[in-house]
């Protein structure tokens, strides 16, 4: 289902699919819109936590971070702080907010693709929210894909189960053959990683190849087609070693395989937040 538009605060969420956000959500990227960080920062718990990428050059660089008293000059210090959001796909349930869509540029067009994670108190404020960007890619497919009535998870899970197993002609058939396969760079000072159809994503996989890691989703929300969802990684296989938090959206096609699926990393893991938070 599409949005109500007058949902969202005035934000820009035009044939965008899923949820309406939640409120105080909403509120805070309104805020963020107007260039109001006190007003960006109300939205949050007093004990809230604001992750957001500070390096515009690479995507996977630590989070910068923001909590209770320095959540306002956190928020000002993002460096798209002022720009717009334009949702494409949100998903609303419980405690949880899960957003992909676009930053705004001046101009109106994409500066940034983005996917946040929001967990909410029970009061509906933001305890922890999470933000990665990359450089624009294409639009989440829409309203008007064919929900094929599948469960999106245990298609991302079989995924996972093969990647780590290294069968990457197994990984592989999770997806569509015209698929779009993007994902953070494998190494600092790569590019981002873009891969369209089975050929393509068979060989970036098989180059990839098998490696230690362990992915945890303890987050997802799927709506129709789109799967949106959150989790951690063990780099090295083991929870005392490298960690990464990582965030996914994937839209399913009428066949229930994978037709887009767009990931954002971080090093290291951006952990819950602390006792007090959910």
């Amino acid at each position: 289902m599409s949005i109500d538009t007058g949902d969202a605060r005035g934000l820009d969420t035009a044939g965008a699919a899923g949820d309406p956000l939640a409120p105080r959500v909403a509120d805070f990227y309104a805020a963020f819109a107007a260039g109001d960080a006190a007003a960006a920062a109300a939205a949050f718990a007093v004990d809230g936590l604001y992750a957001f990428p500070s390096n515009p050059d690479d995507e996977t660089d630590p989070r910068a971070l923001g909590e209770g008293d320095g959540l306002a000059a956190a928020i000002a210090a993002d460096p798209t702080f002022g720009a717009p959001h334009r949702i494409r796909v949100a998903a609303h349930e419980g405690g949880e907010c899960l957003l992909e869509g676009w930053v705004l540029g001046a101009g109106g067009e994409p500066s940034h693709s983005f996917v946040a994670a929001c967990r909410l108190d029970e009061a509906g404020a933001i305890r922890r929210c999470i933000t990665f960007r990359c450089a624009p890619t294409e639009d989440a497919a829409g309203t008007d894909i064919e929900d094929p009535g599948v469960d999106a998870a245990e298609q991302i899970g079989r995924y996972f189960h093969e990647l780590e197993l290294g069968d990457m002609e197994a990984a592989m058939q999770c997806f569509t053959e015209d698929c779009l396969y993007a994902h953070p760079p494998y190494g600092k000072g790569l590019p981002r990683v873009e891969f369209r159809g089975h050929a393509e994503l068979k060989a970036g996989l098989d180059h990839r190849g098998t490696q230690p890691k362990r992915h945890f989703v303890p987050v997802s929300i799927q709506r129709g087609p789109h799967l949106l969802f959150e989790g951690h990684v063990w780099v090295d296989g083991t929870e005392d070693g490298r960690t990464e938090s990582f965030m996914s959206s994937a839209s399913l096609a009428p066949d229930g395989r994978v037709r887009r699926y767009l990931a954002y990393v971080c090093e290291p893991m951006v952990a819950p937040p602390v006792t007090g938070r959910a």
